[in-house]
Formats: structure tokens, C-alpha cells, sequence
């Protein structure tokens, strides 16, 4: 869970380092639609989703930042 959007960066380097190209964004904190225009953005080849999506208003914010799957 990322609590901080400029915490998402450093996470997704560390998974393209590790040879692990995907990651999934909870929407249980206010920085996930951030977090995902980040990510996708600074990281392209890293597959981005979105996780504990529970409105059709989380779906919308997930698939406008980037986000590849929910």
C-alpha cells in the first residue's frame, strides 16, 4: 500500500530491477491515482493496475492515470 505518490517511483524501479514488471495500485489511499500517472509515465514498461476498486468513479481515475488492468 502506498500511503505517499512520490513513494510510487522508487517502488517501481525497485520491481523493474528485480525483473518483476508489474505492479498493482490500491485505491485504499488517496495517493493511488497518482501513484499510477507516475508510474506509468516515468516507467512504461512497467505494467500498471489498479486493486481494491470498489466504484465505477475509482474505475474511471484508474483507466484515465494509466492504469492496464483493475
Amino acid at each position: 500500500k502506498i500511503e505517499k505518490a512520490k513513494d510510487a517511483l522508487p517502488l517501481g524501479k525497485a520491481l523493474i530491477d528485480g525483473d518483476l514488471p508489474i505492479t498493482e495500485i490500491t485505491f485504499r489511499t488517496s495517493a493511488a491515482e497518482e501513484s499510477i500517472k507516475t508510474l506509468t509515465r516515468e516507467i512504461p514498461e512497467l505494467l500498471v493496475g489498479a486493486g481494491t476498486v470498489l466504484t465505477v468513479e475509482q474505475v474511471k481515475k484508474a483507466v484515465s492515470a494509466g492504469a492496464k488492468f483493475i
